[in-house]
């Protein structure tokens, strides 16, 4: 078992860390509720494209200078709106995808259509029909 060294910090640590290693944050009080709400973890993926990155191409702990605390919750911000439109969307297409078998299938085969099992493949022939997806997800085509 993988054993870890680092210590949990409080939110005033986490807040000094990220001063130490070059993260200006005007506001304390500000940043210590967003780690307390968001958490420094999920916070730390936003903070990527703003730490320095060595000759190998590895993120190292400092960040470019003029890093600001506003610049990494900007970006949170903008993928956290970015998500809900993106769901929106897909909810607004799976409505109407729903609607529309709903509404062809009732005209097809009466009010009732979802109770007719005979309108439905049948457990073998669904099987069936889903190893064609399983042989070309396991590339065996």
């Amino acid at each position: 078992m993988r054993t870890y060294s680092k210590p949990a910090l409080t939110i005033d640590e986490q807040i000094g860390l990220l001063e130490k290693r070059g993260l200006s944050i005007h506001d304390h009080d500000r940043a210590a509720r967003h780690l307390s709400n968001i958490s420094y973890y999920r916070l730390s993926a936003y903070m990527l494209p703003y730490r320095l990155v060595d000759a190998c191409g590895k993120y190292m702990d400092q960040f470019v200078a003029g890093t600001t605390w506003d610049c990494v919750y900007d970006l949170y911000k903008f993928d956290r709106k970015l998500r809900l439109l993106v769901f929106d969307a897909i909810e607004r297409i799976e409505i109407a995808l729903r609607t529309q078998v709903s509404y062809q299938s009732s005209h097809k085969y009466g009010s009732h259509w979802q109770n007719m099992p005979e309108i439905f493949l049948s457990r073998n022939k669904q099987r069936s029909g889903l190893s064609v997806y399983d042989e070309i997800i396991s590339g065996s085509n």
